[in-house]
């Protein structure tokens, strides 16, 4: 029996452009990340068949091959062109803009990726969150940003003539340490679920876990209320950035 609430269902944009996310990441990583995908990009030649002697044949056919990158070379151009001129952030202070990211990186590493991304897939989030530690009077805000690939899902409705982000869903890739060995970590699937419910954001983080009736079933792991100054907020503290092609 299938389970209904399938966290991990994409928006129909994302179905229609999630290919192209994924051959973009090839082309930004160059020829070796070409070469690796195969098939996918360069076919067998006909005379080559599916055997051992033909998959050696066409990885010397492969191997021998050069890959110009003019993608690659046009995004590097667009973004250098961009970059001319730097960033003028006004009155803001250089102090504070030196540790905004999630990981602890200044600010004008996360331009640096949104513009990247924006130039090259046309699409990038930035969810602005905070320390979760409830005890702290001041806790430290921060952004985390989310590649157009892992901004699976949305909705937006009209609130007072104003579009509004009011469902979205973030897969993300968590490091956990591997009980069987202390130099390894295990990576994880979770999904970040953002609803409006009565006026008001609400956060669940989503995991799959296998069944054996299912094979695999997804649960809610967590759900907390993000709050400003002790309110809660009325609004999905996440900006979704696009090209003019997206819009």
């Amino acid at each position: 029996m299938k389970q209904k609430n399938k966290v991990d269902t994409t928006h129909k944009d994302y179905k229609k452009r999630s290919l192209d996310y994924f051959m973009i990441n090839d082309l930004m990583e160059g020829e070796r990340a070409i070469k690796e995908a195969g098939t996918k990009y360069l076919p067998m030649l006909t005379g080559m068949k599916n055997n051992q002697k033909g998959k050696e044949a066409y990885e010397r056919y492969k191997n021998r091959g050069e890959f110009f990158n003019a993608f690659e070379r046009t995004v590097k151009g667009v973004i250098g062109s961009i970059f001319r001129v730097p960033p003028d952030y006004g009155d803001i202070k250089e102090e504070d803009l030196k540790t905004v990211g999630v990981d602890g990186c200044p600010f004008d590493i996360i331009v640096s990726r949104t513009v990247k991304e924006v130039v090259g897939k046309g699409r990038i989030g930035i969810l602005i969150d905070a320390d979760s530690n409830e005890e702290v009077v001041e806790r430290k805000a921060y952004m985390a940003v989310y590649y157009a690939e892992d901004i699976i899902n949305w909705r937006t409705n009209y609130v007072e003539g104003k579009e509004k982000l009011t469902f979205l869903v973030l897969r993300e890739s968590v490091e956990l340490e591997d009980p069987q060995d202390p130099f390894n970590v295990i990576e994880k699937e979770q999904y970040r679920v953002f609803t409006i419910e009565n006026g008001k954001c609400k956060v669940q983080l989503w995991e799959k876990k296998k069944d054996k009736v299912s094979g695999e079933k997804f649960f809610t792991s967590k759900t907390f209320i993000p709050t400003v100054s002790g309110k809660q907020i009325d609004y999905i503290p996440f900006i979704i950035i696009l090209s003019l092609i997206h819009i």
